[in-house]
């Protein structure tokens, strides 16, 4: 069946999932409501499949009339191109091509403003998730507490970039570390304040033993090993994995293994279970390992 776009401009958006049998119901739901929800309704008619997120390499042209290059980590990138109508791509960056160098098409639509127009490739990447309808109402909310200050509104990249870096703040070993040695440095003299981990250090050195591991012993331990699973393969490579780090004991602590950073390692969760299952076995740690 086939409809006119006339009227509600949301109708044409109906093209490919209207129907003879389906038609009316269509034409009420999209009458007076706005273009999302004109996009919901449409997409519940047409579901698709499972979907997965992806990564992917783009470049954007960068738009200058300056002829200079905006900041880029690669140079190549940054080459400068020209574009106008009927033109082709040519690099006129260097100083030697002046105006007797250029063809005779090209002298003529030098003083035009396509010709004047040039740009830059800047390598981006494209992100592709999908989300549920809570996840929506959280990047409203977020948006709406930033819109003081950007009151001219704030995109994704934005939004995501400043969630990251406040998550990286406070989690992030690193951070911790730089934080502690700032401390550090400007203490001038011993203060008298005994921290939380410091009365854990003097639990265990007075023999009351406990599994909690101070979190400067962990950024420790982190920084020796830096930042990345320190287990070692019988050909020698170290397994240097970044992905779900957790710390291990070198001496069990059921064994009486202590809390220092000798007796500590960063390992990957898989080589974790592996030095589990080699220091108690397969059947006694079969029951510990979380069912995935």
């Amino acid at each position: 069946m086939s409809v006119k776009p006339e009227g509600s401009p949301n109708i044409s958006r109906l093209a490919g999932i209207i129907t003879s049998e389906n038609y009316k119901e269509l034409l009420k739901e999209v009458k007076n409501v706005s273009t999302r929800s004109v996009e919901r309704i449409v997409a519940r008619h047409s579901p698709g499949e499972n979907y997965f997120d992806t990564i992917k390499p783009i470049f954007l042209r960068t738009a200058s009339s300056e002829g200079k290059s905006p900041e880029m980590g690669n140079r190549e990138s940054g080459k400068i191109f020209t574009a106008g109508a009927g033109s082709r791509k040519r690099d006129f960056s260097s100083a030697g091509n002046t105006s007797s160098d250029l063809p005779r098409e090209d002298k003529e639509s030098k003083n035009s403003a396509e010709y004047s127009k040039r740009f830059f490739l800047k390598q981006k990447y494209k992100l592709r998730f999908a989300v549920d309808p809570e996840f929506l109402k959280k990047l409203k909310k977020i948006k709406s507490l930033l819109s003081t200050k950007y009151p001219n509104g704030i995109n994704l990249e934005q939004v995501f970039d400043i969630l990251m870096d406040e998550y990286l703040e406070r989690r992030s070993p690193e951070r911790r570390i730089e934080r502690r040695e700032k401390r550090e440095s400007s203490q001038k003299r011993k203060t008298k304040y005994v921290s939380k981990d410091n009365r854990k250090r003097r639990k265990e050195n007075s023999g009351h033993r406990t599994r909690d591991i101070p979190a400067a012993v962990r950024d420790e331990v982190y920084r020796r090993d830096k930042g990345r699973c320190s287990f070692v393969g019988r050909n020698g490579r170290r397994c240097g994995s970044t992905w779900n780090l957790q710390i291990d004991h070198i001496v069990p602590f059921a064994r009486g293994g202590d809390n220092s950073p000798c007796n500590l390692r960063l390992l990957c969760e898989r080589h974790n279970r592996l030095e589990a299952e080699r220091a108690y076995g397969k059947d006694f740690m079969r029951k510990y390992i979380r069912k995935e």
